[in-house]
């Protein structure tokens, strides 16, 4: 068995994969095999052709690992961070998705999951905050 810091990182499952643009959703990412340490979970943007915008991606708040993740052993439970963009993100019809990396050297996970921010009502009720869903 390959020792976790020479192995890619096989992302598995994302649960859930929305939140209001406020953020606060407990997200789940489970990986197939132990992750290394210096794992992060990070968004990517991309345009709906499949084409990747990383010039774009600064738009994006990203979760802080050492306040709003927790790396485990085969697994990242992160906080979803307030997009305070995402009028700019969902005008242009990109799509996020939700990957991860490791620090140490860039490699990003084989696989991203997509991620759908929703905006947060201004006069009505959110699901995501007033309803408690998690």
């Amino acid at each position: 068995q390959k020792h976790p810091a020479n192995s890619s990182m096989n992302l598995d499952v994302v649960n859930p994969r929305r939140s209001c643009g406020n953020g606060g959703r407990k997200v789940f990412m489970i990986f197939t095999s132990i992750i290394p340490v210096d794992a992060e979970p990070f968004f990517q943007l991309f345009k709906q052709n499949g084409q990747r915008l990383e010039n774009m991606e600064h738009l994006l708040s990203q979760p802080t690992c050492n306040r709003d993740c927790a790396v485990l052993k085969e697994a990242i439970i992160l906080i979803a961070p307030s997009q305070p963009n995402l009028d700019v993100i969902l005008w242009n019809d990109w799509m996020i998705t939700l990957a991860a990396r490791r620090r140490s050297d860039g490699l990003e996970s084989r696989r991203s999951f997509e991620f759908k921010y929703l905006n947060h009502p201004l006069h009505n009720i959110c699901i995501f905050c007033d309803l408690k869903l998690d």
